[in-house]
């Protein structure tokens, strides 16, 4: 689906992203690397809705496998079945984004702790789809959106990254239209202002979303709640080092929960 690519910051001739690191890494280099530092991994169960924040533990190449921290989410851990369950694994490493899949192989032990065990993959695709690396904020300390729509509108961001934001929104916008905005991550004072172009819309339904249709079902576009996916706008470096920095501390908040 993504395909073998490399991103525009490379050089064709030795293989190389922008800063000297090799893209041509094996499979089994590449997770060793990602186990070494610990890494952030985002996991997919094939077939199934959502992604699960895990951790790069380990590296057995005798064993040609590698262990990762159980993901968990609000219902719990999911449920995968041992040499059946595949997963889709992406993870950052040298600034480029990789992706993969492999079969779950079952639980051990890692240094004392439970971890899931998978086998190497045969190949590990760099993606060229998205150079930015997203991450959802923490919801008690929100990274707000200030849009001017009809008024002032304060907006909680669903995921952020360098290249863009995604945010809710009470009024159905449309896609390709330019706003000015206001930006302010919990971590920096003051926000700052950049330019954004929407690119997709979707409904979302609140948490109290059947309680209030029950009640009011002629006045459901009253509490319906839009996602907006928007891109930003000639971010300057300062701006965008601010992202960055945001993504980073949250990074390693993400982390600190896992292990």
């Amino acid at each position: 689906m993504f395909g073998l690519s490399i991103f525009n910051k490379t050089d064709k001739k030795n293989n190389t992203a922008k800063g000297g690191y090799n893209l041509k890494l094996s499979a089994g280099e590449a997770i060793s690397l990602a186990c070494a530092d610990s890494l952030h991994a985002q996991m997919n169960v094939i077939g199934r809705l959502g992604n699960h924040d895990s951790v790069f533990l380990g590296y057995d190449a005798g064993l040609n496998s590698f262990f990762v921290a159980p993901i968990k989410s609000a219902g719990g851990t999911p449920h995968i079945t041992p040499n059946k369950s595949v997963i889709r694994f992406h993870f950052q490493l040298h600034g480029v984004r990789r992706m993969f899949r492999s079969i779950f192989s079952g639980s051990i032990k890692w240094n004392g702790a439970t971890a899931w065990r998978f086998e190497i993959p045969e190949l590990i695709e760099v993606i060229q789809r998205r150079q930015f690396y997203r991450v959802k904020p923490n919801p008690a300390h929100p990274v707000h959106v200030l849009l001017r729509k009809g008024g002032l509108v304060k907006s909680k961001a669903f995921d952020i990254s360098a290249g863009g934001v995604s945010f809710d929104f009470t009024i159905k916008l449309a896609t390709g239209q330019r706003f000015p905005v206001s930006i302010q991550l919990p971590t920096i004072d003051p926000s700052f202002s950049t330019d954004i172009r929407t690119k997709g819309i979707e409904v979302v339904k609140t948490q109290d979303y059947k309680k209030k249709l029950a009640l009011l079902t002629n006045k459901l576009a009253l509490y319906t709640t839009y996602k907006v996916r928007a891109e930003f706008l000639k971010l300057n470096l300062s701006k965008s080092q601010l992202i960055e920095r945001y993504i980073a501390d949250r990074q390693r908040d993400i982390l600190k929960s896992i292990v």
